[in-house]
């Protein structure tokens, strides 16, 4: 047996209870910080983790996030303890992709998180980038929510939006339901404005252009000039009424015809594990009778382009080229009796499409309101619809 000298047993005996003392402040300390995580953790879940699937508004042509607060929207969910946590955007106005959270908050147990997205230059860009956006909101939001999916509430231009979104996902999309308000999935009667622009205007360049005899040549250019004059004149109006006629959404949103955008959008295959719901708005916004348009016409005929109604409803006309006149009471029909005035009832649902036509798995929710396009009365409908 080994002796060691008094000294020697009296360091080996407060080293080993310093080693014990400090192998316990160890533990505490470590256990302390597990106990710090552990209610960081349980705190962060409190804030971040959405009641039920998180909400994205999605709003439609030439708006903003701040749509859904000017119908009301945005007031009537926070009724129903659902937050605005922020609105998501791209910081240099261009359809990058990349967004960015603007004004986060957070919430507190057992709210529900909602959030806004603005797309760059107000959703008149090409709807393809838009929905690249949408793409990366949704990725944002799941991970900061910890979740799989989120509900989506579109209006008119951004339920094509996010159908664009999850055709291009199909497999892998994150959405649980979408409900879609005005949306003009089978095209705009407005939207024809933008290609009769570009079809006259492409008229006008071939008039420059043209040879002819001493006769013809005048009579060709001074029609041309007449014409740029004219078209000029619709430029500006157009820009005052929002409609945007050079944009490249409106453009998109003109009614399917063989390969254009919205016929290979209606044919793409569509996700079955979603809740689909459309609203369709019926109270037209045009109102006047014949003899207001007796006279409104008489006005476009002095060149005065100040009535949108009739001039929406007078330059469609251009989408089946010059000297088809045959097709206006069609095109009259077609807007002052059918839908809100801007996009039909037809259109309006999405059940229409030629993937839910030919799909016994897709099935959308159907809801009739007598309200216009963009009217803070849909909020209602809205409400019945996301709650059902």
């Amino acid at each position: 047996m080994l002796i060691y000298p008094l000294g020697i047993m009296k360091k080996l005996y407060f080293g080993a209870a310093a080693l014990v003392v400090l192998a316990g402040a160890i533990a505490i300390t470590l256990l302390s910080k597990q106990m710090v995580d552990t209610e960081s953790t349980t705190a962060d879940s409190d804030i971040i983790v959405s009641k039920d699937p998180p909400i994205i508004l999605v709003h439609g042509f030439n708006q903003s996030s701040n749509f859904w607060d000017d119908v009301g929207l945005v007031g009537a969910l926070a009724d129903r303890n659902t937050i605005l946590m922020g609105d998501y955007f791209s910081e240099n106005d261009s359809n990058n992709g990349l967004v960015t959270l603007r004004n986060p908050i957070e919430i507190i147990k057992g709210q529900t998180a909602l959030y806004t997205i603005t797309f760059p230059q107000n959703g008149t860009s090409d709807l393809r980038d838009s929905a690249i956006m949408l793409e990366k909101a949704i990725q944002q939001v799941t991970a900061r929510h910890r979740c799989d999916k989120v509900k989506l509430i579109t209006f008119s231009a951004g339920g094509v939006i996010s159908r664009q979104y999850i055709t291009d996902h199909v497999s892998d999309h994150k959405v649980a339901s979408l409900i879609t308000v005005s949306s003009p999935h089978l095209g705009s009667e407005h939207a024809w404005l933008a290609e009769s622009f570009r079809n006259a205007k492409s008229y006008t360049a071939s008039l420059k252009s043209s040879d002819g005899n001493f006769i013809t040549k005048p009579t060709k250019r001074g029609t041309a000039y007449l014409m740029e004059k004219t078209l000029g004149q619709l430029e500006d109006w157009s820009h005052n009424t929002g409609i945007d006629i050079n944009s490249r959404a409106a453009i998109m949103l003109t009614n399917p015809e063989s390969g254009n955008y919205l016929d290979l959008l209606s044919r793409a295959d569509h996700p079955a594990d979603i809740t689909y719901h459309s609203i369709i708005t019926e109270e037209n916004i045009l109102t006047y009778g014949w003899t207001e348009l007796r006279n409104d016409w008489g006005k476009v005929a002095g060149n005065d382009f100040s009535n949108t109604d009739l001039m929406n409803m007078f330059l469609d006309l251009g989408r089946n080229g010059l000297g088809k006149l045959d097709k206006i009471s069609d095109q009259f029909t077609s807007m002052k009796f059918r839908g809100d005035g801007v996009v039909s009832k037809h259109s309006q649902n999405i059940n229409n499409i030629h993937a839910f036509q030919n799909s016994d798995a897709l099935n959308a929710g159907i809801t009739h309101l007598k309200s216009e396009h963009g009217s803070s009365e849909m909020k209602g409908a809205i409400l019945d619809a996301l709650y059902q």
